[in-house]
């Protein structure tokens, strides 16, 4: 939780292992991170991968969790059963194996254009929760070790310190509602070539047995939104299902297979 900012960082110090720049967090979860994953070069995984880890060599992309999971499902389109029957679940962490795929063409997000996007324009109108929430995680991303990741943090520490100028924000509460599921921040960049929403959040695993597999919610699936409010990035998402109720449905609006569908998923602890 945030209250626990040095076990955040511990957390992405873990995940470092993996891609020297990338960090782990959860639906609401473990870790409360949002990471910018930063390693520049062409891209050389497969779809699921492209927008789910940052990798050696691989591109330049967001990432929020770093999770191993299942493949994309694109020849069906789940069904959401009752949520009622859905018993609450915890995510637990892993880490993504990058794969190799022939496609070299799709590129992704420079480390400029991660910076120039660091504006305080970009926090202007966020919530309070918003603004501490990313600024933890701007705080975990100048404590890492990577080569890059620290520049990132610097400019949205900057950025989002500005913001908070004179808003008396009140200490974020922890976040306590979970649905099983890791997620990544969707690069614009890299999106349309993919075929794939320009915002949103990446499915990146999902818990087996945890109420987002029960929901039907896949690797590769993007959420764009959840109880009719947009989802532009891992920090709306992990606010928006955190701050809900235990017990409670969130509906979360998905990209699957080429269309969208509704999802009600159970929010557990």
């Amino acid at each position: 939780m945030l209250v626990d900012v040095s076990k955040s960082v511990r957390l992405l110090a873990a995940a470092y292992c993996f891609a020297g720049v990338s960090g782990c967090a959860s639906d609401g979860g473990a870790g409360e991170l949002a990471v910018v994953g930063l390693v520049i070069g062409a891209a050389s995984m497969d779809s699921g991968a492209l927008l789910g880890a940052a990798a050696v060599g691989t591109g330049l992309m967001v990432a929020a969790s770093m999770s191993g999971g299942d493949d994309v499902k694109t020849n069906t389109t789940p069904s959401a059963p009752s949520p009622a029957v859905v018993p609450p679940v915890t995510a637990p962490i892993a880490l993504v194996t990058p794969t190799t795929n022939t496609n070299k063409s799709v590129q992704g997000s420079s480390l400029e254009e991660f910076l120039a996007r660091e504006t305080v324009a970009k926090y202007q109108g966020r919530s309070c929760d918003y603004l501490q929430l990313s600024l933890a995680d701007a705080d975990s991303l100048i404590a890492s070790t990577g080569p890059i990741a620290p520049q990132v943090g610097r400019a949205q520490k900057s950025a989002v310190t500005e913001s908070l100028k004179d808003r008396n924000c009140p200490t974020l509460s922890p976040l306590a509602g979970r649905i099983g599921a890791s997620i990544d921040t969707i690069d614009p960049v890299k999106a349309p070539q993919l075929k794939l929403p320009t915002a949103g959040v990446w499915i990146n695993s999902v818990s087996p047995g945890s109420n987002a597999e029960k929901a039907g919610l896949s690797r590769g699936d993007v959420v764009v939104a959840i109880n009719d409010n947009p989802i532009k990035d891992t920090a709306d998402f992990r606010l928006a299902i955190g701050q809900s109720a235990i017990g409670s449905t969130a509906r979360l609006k998905v990209w699957h297979a080429q269309k969208f569908y509704d999802a009600p998923v159970l929010i557990g602890q």
